[in-house]
């Protein structure tokens, strides 16, 4: 109920908009039956500072999308630049430090080509939230090919993010599946040759 209460408050202005439409239409015409405006002039306020607030509110998941939407742009068009400047400086994923993983990613995108990559239906699921720290869990289907295959990719992810310096980055990267079979950075790593 909480999710789908702040995906309406403070995520969808579409569902919202439609909502108070319904909402204040409703009022109008209690307003015209009645001749008694108050309630519709009062829902026509809180309808403007209810967009106003959604407008104002950037909520964790929106945030994740967003440093999502570069990293997913980056490894479509194989530039690993992109993705780097995403990682904070204190980024960890398995024994490897914000250099390591930039160069895993380089000799992976050397290796292979991601032709498509869309983001699963289930956009982004918290799973751990605090003030400057939060957990996502990712699904996401890619095609991608190499001069050994050309196919599809399922695979889903756990980012966690990190408020540094008033921006958010990603801080920790861990593969949960790829291939619909579970998976570790050291089978991963392994896979890639450098």
């Amino acid at each position: 109920m909480q999710v789908w209460l702040t995906w309406l408050l403070f995520e969808s202005p579409l569902a919202l908009g439609i909502l108070l439409f319904v909402v204040v239409f409703a009022l109008l015409v209690h307003w015209r039956r009645t001749g008694r405006p108050r309630a519709f002039l009062v829902g026509l306020v809180l309808a403007a500072a209810l967009m106003g607030v959604q407008a104002a509110v950037v909520t964790q998941r929106e945030h994740a999308d967003r440093v999502m939407r570069v990293v997913e742009l980056a490894v479509r068009s194989g530039r690993v630049e992109p993705l780097a400047r995403s990682l904070s400086a204190g980024f960890y994923a398995a024994d490897m430090d914000r250099d390591a993983f930039v160069e895993l990613t380089r000799a992976f995108m050397n290796e292979v080509r991601v032709r498509t990559l869309t983001r699963s239906p289930r956009t982004i699921e918290l799973t751990d939230s605090r003030s400057d720290r939060f957990t996502v869990r990712i699904g996401y289907f890619a095609i991608v090919e190499s001069r050994d295959f050309d196919r599809p990719l399922p695979s889903s992810w756990s980012i966690t993010f990190s408020r540094e310096s008033n921006a958010w980055t990603i801080s920790e990267i861990e593969p949960i599946t790829v291939n619909h079979r579970a998976v570790k950075w050291r089978e991963l790593r392994g896979g890639v040759r450098r």
